[in-house]
């Protein structure tokens, strides 16, 4: 999730041969930075990782479109746990990035309708050990935690060290780590503390997480297949590669395997749409604006006509998604799993 190396490689594919027309994305910072860029030429970028709730805003994001919810659907389920166990009064630690921040503003809206007092909002950039510090200081007892793995794993061994956990807390994590997140890779991050003392740490936490899968294993869909038979294929592709998926050793991303196929079937049949809505109508002269000085010639011939089909074309997409996708559920109301 890098978005400058994102920028830098979507920059050398539109200047160099062939002409690209569309362009596919992963996680929400890579695809925030592409997408802003991409609408110059009305190249159509779609994400398959991306959650960050800014992306819904089409006056800043006209030609993108995704397969992965919003992460705001996490924040119903946050606030039902809330008034279940009667918790009236939260803390909030974020990392700063946009997908959490447009997601804590959601989540802080949502608190003050259920009359939830948020009594502190720490956030921190890459050391979260100042931000853990004052939650501490503020006698914080139940945390809304969002931040990306790598960030989780340095709070949680801060969180150890300030002993923030145990029967008078609860940590609220995102549910798309991967399993054991809170002990892999912590020599190779510098993590100071041990796989016993994290674990330690994480003991009682609780996940949300939407449902990335049909939860009906025997409905086929556009592909002729179901998702259990999807899922069957993936892991045997992945032991040919070597992963220990056995052992539960799966690849970064592999939750958003089902949301990256569907990408790919949107892609298909999006351009199967275009070609035929292309042939149907009365093309102008191409020529005389590719010739021109334009660099915008090369992808903007269609610019007008793109601009009218936008809204249709979104429509369809969501309608396809009934028949296309593994994740079946529209972004404001899915399938969600707590943990």
């Amino acid at each position: 999730c890098e978005p400058g190396l994102g920028a830098s490689v979507m920059y050398n594919l539109l200047y160099n041969e062939p002409t690209k027309l569309m362009l596919l994305a992963g996680c929400s910072t890579v695809c925030t930075t592409v997408a802003e860029a991409a609408k110059m030429w009305n190249l159509v970028v779609l994400c398959y990782g991306a959650s960050s709730p800014a992306l819904s805003d089409r006056n800043r994001f006209p030609t993108l479109f995704r397969t992965h919810p919003s992460a705001t659907v996490h924040n119903p389920t946050r606030i039902k746990l809330m008034r279940k166990f009667g918790w009236s009064r939260v803390a909030i630690l974020q990392e700063a990035e946009e997908v959490f921040i447009s997601t804590v503003e959601d989540l802080e809206s949502r608190c003050m309708e259920a009359g939830i007092e948020i009594v502190t909002r720490q956030s921190f950039l890459s050391d979260p050990t100042d931000a853990v510090r004052n939650l501490r200081r503020q006698d914080a007892r139940v945390i809304v935690g969002l931040f990306y793995v790598v960030a989780a794993r340095r709070v949680l061994c801060e969180v150890y060290k300030q002993q923030l956990y145990g029967r008078s807390n609860v940590w609220f994590f995102i549910g798309w780590y991967e399993d054991d997140w809170f002990v892999n890779n912590l020599e190779k991050e510098g993590i100071d503390c041990t796989a016993e003392q994290m674990r330690e740490a994480a003991e009682g936490h609780l996940t949300t997480e939407a449902l990335m899968w049909n939860q009906n294993l025997q409905e086929r869909t556009i592909s002729e297949m179901t998702s259990e038979q999807f899922r069957v294929r993936l892991n045997d592709a992945l032991r040919n590669e070597g992963y220990d998926i056995d052992n539960k050793r799966y690849p970064e991303g592999y939750q958003e395997a089902p949301l990256a196929y569907d990408a790919v079937w949107s892609v298909a049949l999006g351009t199967s749409l275009n070609t035929m809505f292309i042939k149907r109508r009365v093309l102008f002269d191409i020529v005389s604006i590719s010739d021109s000085n334009e660099i915008e010639g090369q992808f903007n011939f269609l610019n007008e006509e793109i601009k009218k089909r936008t809204k249709c074309d979104e429509e369809h997409f969501k309608d396809l998604k009934k028949k296309l996708s593994y994740f079946k559920s529209e972004y404001k109301s899915c399938w969600m799993k707590a943990e």
